[in-house]
């Protein structure tokens, strides 16, 4: 009995740090490495419905040619922009600890710059970025994903932006 608990439990172990371990390769094939973002676009791969929390370029979708791009600026802050074919950069948003993107899709894009959490929407002609502090009806269009990785501080600071509106 002890030994297939044992047995389970390494495996356990194992399943987790392999899991770990593809998370990793995946965003070192999307363009980043540990030592900062890659100079290379990550052709033929993408990174839709994936947590990015390395400096890279990471690509979104061949149609738009719409990519994520997190690089150090001179003075080593991390910053944050979304860039797409006709060479038009948004937000240009710098990053803090706990910071991540996640695109929903290559239209919708979730970012959390390290103390609030907000939505980049690619509309037909018009480019709409939202705070779900300020705009609290984003807040049940949250996806699960990222939910799970949004920092406590900021859960708080959600659920009270919540709670207020449904008081008033």
């Amino acid at each position: 009995m002890k030994t297939m608990i044992s047995k389970s439990i390494i495996t356990l172990v194992v399943a987790l740090a392999f899991s770990s371990c593809d998370n990793k390769e995946t965003n070192t094939q999307l363009g980043s490495d540990k030592n900062g973002p890659s100079s290379q676009s990550s052709a033929g791969k993408n990174a839709l419905a994936t947590i990015i929390d390395s400096p890279g370029i990471y690509q979104l979708d061949s149609k738009t040619n719409r990519s994520v791009r997190i690089e150090a600026n001179d003075a080593g802050q991390l910053t944050l922009s979304i860039e797409d074919g006709a060479g038009s950069v948004k937000p240009q948003t710098d990053l803090t600890n706990d910071w991540f993107v996640y695109a929903e899709n290559a239209d919708q894009i979730w970012y959390c710059n390290g103390s609030d959490l907000s939505v980049l929407k690619f509309e037909e002609k018009l480019t709409k970025n939202s705070s779900v502090l300020i705009d609290s009806s984003l807040i049940p269009t949250i996806p699960q994903k990222v939910l799970s990785h949004v920092p406590k501080e900021l859960i708080e600071k959600i659920s009270s932006a919540q709670e207020a509106t449904t008081t008033h």
